[in-house]
């Protein structure tokens, strides 16, 4: 099944995540660090006509509480492309995979990617606590996002962007448990929340422990109801021993096993007025904003109905298509990190007010600057520069024209 509107959303153009497992050494964490980079961030030389070449170098330094170089490594790569296209492609993911063995405690990761040809540098710190798996409690490790790569459900791949885009490819977590009682039961229970905190669906299982640490890897899709961004969590209980588990990801296009369950809907009175603001004159939005409830209801009915394009019927297009619009906004532009609401943001507000575009340019052609979004409408002539000058996920306006 596909999403009329999940073609315009791209691939992140930078990835970099962090993963911690109970390592092999005894007091020993493996933190595996993920980076990945799109072709159309790093600049490309034509070498022939069908050939073309980039490189970047990778540094990552781990450093400790005092400032000390403890661990790091130096990643030197060459990326080929047989066409122009390719290498301003944004589908696929150029990825790095690193590995070390620390010892718990407070960290911070220094990771520069320099690009060979152009001399820019992508720089990103980021603070890290490592976790100690070989305590007495029970842990559970850090969530991996996996999707199919074939047609098989054995056949997995991480998702490292944590984002699904296509409708016929399965989610799954995988996850490590350790420090648990063999032969005891353990006791997991999955909670699935949409952007506004609000439960998608729960559900549990029961298994024994086995001997040292174990992997569980359990597919999501049949419990994923609707798109946007999503919470997974998970509790892990045994003999009043507990372990937690949690991260977000995000949800374009349905997984084809879902079926045809229908989203639900919000209403207004659910979400609020406010985005009625984005479709009414200032003065009568303020003047309806001072109304009763009652009062209200009866002015939206007027309101609506003066707008149907088709009144001889039960339906109303208009207040069907603000809504579905309402809907996409929250589903898809909301920012969990910041506790925004979709239809808040500069993308939600773009969106109920003109619709889909017609397209979507994703140009982050400069390995220094963060992501840059322009949407299209042909026939109103309108164009809208978005940045996500953070790097959190929420695109501003910086200009339209």
């Amino acid at each position: 099944r596909s999403d009329k509107h999940g073609e315009f959303f791209a691939a992140p153009s930078f990835v970099f995540q962090t993963y911690q497992f109970p390592g092999d050494e005894d007091g020993k964490t493996r933190l595996e660090i993920k980076v990945g980079l799109v072709n159309d961030v790093i600049q490309f030389v034509k070498l022939n006509d069908d050939r073309y070449r980039a490189a970047y170098e990778l540094t990552l330094d781990i450093v400790d509480k005092e400032d000390t170089r403890i661990e790091g490594t130096v990643v030197n790569r060459e990326i080929f492309a047989e066409s122009y296209k390719e290498t301003n492609s944004r589908r696929n993911l150029n990825r790095e995979s690193l590995a070390f063995l620390l010892t718990a405690g407070e960290y911070e990761l220094h990771l520069d990617i320099l690009d060979l040809d152009t001399r820019k540098h992508l720089k990103r710190v980021e603070k890290i606590t490592v976790t100690d798996f070989h305590g007495k409690n029970p842990n559970l490790s850090s969530l991996v996002f996996l999707q199919t790569k074939s047609g098989q459900d054995d056949d997995l791949e991480q998702n490292l962007a944590k984002t699904y885009m296509q409708g016929d490819k399965d989610i799954f977590v995988r996850f490590v448990l350790s420090g648990f009682l063999t032969a005891d039961s353990i006791s997991i229970k999955y909670a699935l929340k949409d952007w506004n905190d609000k439960p998608i669906n729960a559900w549990q299982e029961k298994l024994v422990a086995d001997q040292g640490p174990f992997v569980i890897t359990r597919s999501l899709s049949e419990h994923i109801k609707t798109t946007g961004q999503l919470s997974l969590s998970i509790e892990c209980m045994q003999n009043e021993r507990k372990a937690y588990g949690h991260d977000e990801f995000i949800v374009r296009v349905l997984p084809n096993v879902t079926g045809d369950e229908k989203v639900e809907v919000p209403t207004l009175e659910s979400v609020g007025f406010e985005p009625l603001k984005y479709i009414m004159h200032s003065g009568e939005f303020k003047d309806f904003m001072a109304f009763d409830s009652l009062q209200k209801a009866a002015y939206l009915d007027k309101f609506w109905n003066k707008r149907d394009p088709s009144p001889d019927t039960d339906k109303n297009e208009l207040k069907t298509e603000f809504e579905q619009r309402l809907t996409f906004a929250n589903d898809q532009f909301s920012v969990i990190s910041k506790q925004k609401t979709g239809w808040k943001t500069d993308r939600g507000k773009i969106y109920i007010r003109f619709g889909k575009p017609d397209m979507i340019r994703n140009q982050t052609n400069k390995i220094d600057e963060p992501p840059l979004e322009i949407w299209f409408y042909r026939k109103a002539g309108s164009r809208f520069v978005f940045r996500d000058k953070k790097g959190d996920g929420d695109f501003e306006l910086i200009h339209r024209e």
